[in-house]
């Protein structure tokens, strides 16, 4: 405290873990409803539309490539042919 001009002998805090129960995060749970996986020769107008019409679906993110230990319930692939399903998990 004394670096900060403050004449007082400690500060601390506390975490409570417990409290992370509150969340109700269950394992069965998907990172995103819709993963789009693209290549570089996509361009960004056509992610774009892909990517607007693929909401309607619920949350989507976009990527390179899928991250380990990762869960979504669609999986998508955007090359310069379109777009086409590559998995999906009910």
């Amino acid at each position: 405290m004394h670096k900060f001009g403050k004449k007082a002998g400690a500060i601390g805090f506390a975490l409570y873990l417990d409290t992370l129960d509150w969340l109700n995060i269950s394992d069965d749970e998907y990172d995103a409803d819709v993963l789009v996986i693209y290549d570089s020769e996509v361009s960004a107008k056509a992610l774009a539309k892909a990517v607007k019409n693929l909401s309607e679906l619920g949350s989507v993110s976009v990527l390179k490539s899928i991250p380990p230990n990762s869960r979504y319930k669609q999986v998508f692939k955007m090359s310069e042919r379109g777009l086409e399903s590559v998995e999906t998990n009910n």
